[in-house]
């Protein structure tokens, strides 16, 4: 196994129903254009990092399908919100089946600065079979990890992930590698997320974004695949 048979994977709820949490600070469609702004760096990060050999993003929504189109990445549709674990088990079993990928590396869109020296970072830890994680900040979630072979195990994202992926790879019986990386544990979830987010390093995207909400008169917002 050689990480460029490795494929990313970036599951992304309807955007009507996305960053709920961050209501108190955004409007219904200023959250929807944040989903958008952050995917569109999550995927520019990736579509940067030579050691992949592909990248699907997996939704439900038109718009973020769509998003992806633009990107140049394979688009993967569904029926309905099906949750992030079980869209990440959707990933790593079309990759398995339809590409003959060696692993799987399931990414969220909420880590706008994640940067490919990031990614490239995490694959070459990983090495060969096993499961390699990158923890959130709080060390609780999982905001990247990296199965080989792809449907090695389900993923468990969701409270406490990061203790619970460690725990199923040990049961599997697979070598397990944690990896931190700054920038990827930070992820977008709460007003107090994106206040912090103004001060530290992001994507273009989202800090054309970030510009433009904290503008007195924004002017229209580009669309998102313009930003840079």
């Amino acid at each position: 196994m050689t990480a460029p048979g490795i494929w990313a994977a970036v599951p992304v709820k309807s955007l009507d129903r996305a960053k709920q949490r961050l209501s108190p600070a955004l409007s219904a469609g200023q959250r929807r254009l944040l989903v958008l702004a952050m995917l569109n760096d999550v995927l520019d990060a990736l579509a940067e990092t030579p050691m992949l050999r592909g990248v699907m993003v997996v939704s439900p929504d038109p718009e973020v399908l769509s998003a992806a189109t633009d990107a140049g990445t394979v688009c993967v549709p569904q029926t309905g919100d099906i949750g992030f674990a079980a869209s990440a088990d959707e990933a790593a079993r079309l990759a398995s089946r339809l590409y003959r990928a060696d692993g799987i590396m399931v990414v969220p869109a909420d880590v706008p600065a994640a940067t490919a020296e990031d990614f490239t970072a995490i694959l070459a830890a990983h090495a060969g079979p096993g499961c390699t994680i990158v923890p959130s900040w709080d060390g609780a979630g999982s905001n990247c990890v990296v199965l080989s072979p792809p449907a090695a195990m389900g993923f468990l994202f969701g409270p406490d992930s990061f203790r619970r992926h460690i725990e199923a790879a040990s049961r599997a019986g697979m070598v397990t590698r944690v990896v931190h990386r700054p920038l990827l544990s930070r992820d977008i979830d709460t007003p107090a997320d994106l206040a912090r987010l103004a001060g530290e390093p992001c994507g273009a995207h989202v800090r054309h974004l970030l510009s433009w909400l904290a503008a007195p008169m924004p002017a229209p917002m580009p669309l998102a695949r313009t930003l840079s």
